[in-house]
């Protein structure tokens, strides 16, 4: 077996992390050498970092694709154990959570914990933000013991075990200190109650052990506290997509406040900055688009509330005419009110049907009657809506299988094709009444 060395250098806070983890590794077998190459892993020695930005998303995989599995604030810590690309491989944070099959556990005490009845058992991601269960996290083998979390249809949710892990953009962790044979974290799996690799081989038990397919650094240097950088590189997807959560939140709060009490100004100038940035996914950019609207009638009735308040005072006379004019400035900022949808199109019977939740339908393209996306729903009413253009609200996923976006309705409502991008948008709209054709669109 070859030795070689990688080398891992970015700018700002990647070289940092960089620094961190550099260290000398072994060539994998040839069918894993871009994955080995690729990942870092480390018992031994790992860092604390700490989250830079606001709603920042912990995800299932290192990559965009992979599903959310929670959000932590700024200033967050996290125990990096290992890194992949320009994504870290971390210890779950307190109140993640993994999935198991209730059909393998044997309950027993007070009935919170569990142990493992089959060898090589599947332990999924799972998360609190959608209800998916695509990613396989780690097997655990006959006789280990789980922490049971609560249930959730045929699966159990229960504490990640050991061995377990998640992953967060590099770029929104700031590295705190090292950790060196910190005896509180699990960086690696072990066997002790039969733990192994998600691809099923072996861990082999003892300090330092790594999954199989990955490498083990000979070293870590030391890093100092001041060497936390002062910059930040460029908005990238994940901070993108953070902000767009964080500015959505504000946006939702001063809805709730008068008119008046709004920081119209300030939502307008947030919108505008987060729009210009090229790494916004499309779907968050329609949603944005459609806020700034809003907030563009709303700055100019704002200006005109506020002079209309001024002038109530100066004659009784007035006060009757001045009433009704602010009437119907509210009343024209409550019709520029916008309805978000996850996804709008024509609603069709699907010809696949699998998985768990309800029945499969498709939404097509009026047009041309091409699939947009699918949803799912248990309502036997909304098969009633069948031919007709509706928007539907709930969760965008996505499910192994189908290749483009699953929704799982909680609302179905008829749509004018009329207020399309002007009173009405989504995050899929079909390309014969969107003025920005929706990519994922094929024929089922």
């Amino acid at each position: 077996m070859s030795r070689r060395f990688i080398v891992l250098a970015t700018l700002g806070v990647a070289g940092v992390v960089a620094s961190l983890i550099t260290p000398h590794a072994y060539a994998a077998p040839t069918a894993a050498v871009d994955d080995a190459a690729a990942e870092t892993e480390f018992a031994k020695n790992q860092f604390l970092g700490q989250i830079n930005a606001a709603n920042v998303m912990v995800r299932s995989g290192p990559s965009e694709n992979d599903y959310a599995t929670m959000r932590l604030d700024r200033n967050a810590e996290v125990t990096v154990v290992g890194m992949k690309f320009n994504w870290l491989k971390i210890v779950p944070p307190e109140g993640s959570f993994s999935y198991v099959s209730k059909l393998y556990i044997e309950r027993f005490g007070d009935g919170t914990h569990g142990r493992a009845i089959k060898d090589g058992l599947n332990v999924w991601v799972g998360s609190s933000l959608t209800p998916v269960k695509a990613a396989l996290q780690v097997h655990i083998n006959r006789g280990a013991e789980v922490e049971i979390l609560g249930e959730a249809d045929e699966f159990l949710k229960i504490r990640p075990p050991e061995g377990a892990f998640l992953w967060v953009n590099q770029n929104l962790v700031t590295p705190v200190r090292q950790i060196n044979n910190n005896p509180d974290v699990a960086a690696t799996p072990k066997t002790g109650a039969g733990a192994h690799a998600a691809n099923g081989t072996d861990v082999p038990a003892g300090e330092g052990a790594v999954a199989a397919g990955t490498t083990q650094p000979s070293t870590m240097p030391a890093v100092a506290d001041s060497g936390a950088p002062t910059t930040m590189p460029a908005m990238s997807a994940a901070s993108a997509e953070a902000e767009f959560g964080r500015l959505e939140g504000e946006f939702k709060a001063a809805e709730a406040k008068p008119l008046e009490e709004q920081p119209v100004a300030e939502l307008k100038g947030s919108y505008e900055d987060l729009l210009k940035n090229e790494m916004l996914p499309s779907s968050m950019r329609r949603i944005a688009q459609a806020r700034q609207r809003i907030l563009v009638a709303k700055a100019d009735s704002k200006v005109k509330l506020i002079a209309l308040h001024s002038a109530q005072g100066e004659t009784d006379g007035k006060l009757q005419s001045l009433r009704a004019e602010r009437t119907e400035l509210e009343e024209r900022v409550a019709r520029t009110e916008v309805q978000v949808f996850a996804a709008l199109g024509t609603l069709q019977p699907s010809s696949l049907q699998f998985g768990q939740g309800g029945k499969l339908y498709r939404l097509t393209d009026p047009a041309t009657g091409r699939t947009a996306c699918y949803i799912r729903s248990a309502d036997v009413e909304v098969a009633k809506s069948l031919n007709t253009l509706i928007g539907v609200r709930g969760t965008l996923t996505e499910e192994p299988g189908l290749g483009m976006k699953v929704v799982n309705a909680v609302e179905v409502q008829a749509v004018d094709v009329t207020r399309v991008n002007k009173g009405v948008t989504a995050a899929i709209i079909p390309p014969s009444i969107s003025a920005r054709p929706s990519a994922e669109a094929r024929t089922e």
